[in-house]
């Protein structure tokens, strides 16, 4: 499956639909889940202010067959290329912050909380 990426916006394809990454800034990633047949939303959720302004994040991205490994400047992302099970890391320290399973298009995506 391939990944697109355009300036800090990284789309993976999944068996259970799209995961749209988006690095607002080298701590904060948005992650949306689109389902097979759905386009994403251009609604602003409900989380972030929709006047807020981000200055945006650069990935540097590593894949092997099974895994997409996406950098910023302070968080590494290791999503399942298939599942899109995915785990989120601090760069300096290793220490992980975040897990998700498998993603699940019959059901909202990932409900992690940092």
């Amino acid at each position: 499956m391939e990944a697109l990426v355009e300036p800090g916006v990284l789309t993976i394809d999944t068996d259970a639909g799209r995961l749209h990454l988006e690095a607002l800034c080298d701590d904060l990633v948005r992650v949306r889940h689109v389902r097979p047949g759905d386009a994403l939303s251009d609604r602003v959720s409900y989380a972030l202010d929709p006047d807020a302004r981000w200055d945006g994040a650069v990935w540097d991205l590593r894949e092997d067959e099974t895994t997409l490994h996406a950098r910023t400047g302070t968080l590494a992302l290791a999503v399942d290329r298939v599942s899109g099970a995915m785990t989120v890391s601090d760069v300096d320290s290793g220490e992980t912050l975040a897990e998700a399973g498998p993603l699940n298009a019959d059901r909202p995506a990932h409900d992690v909380a940092l």
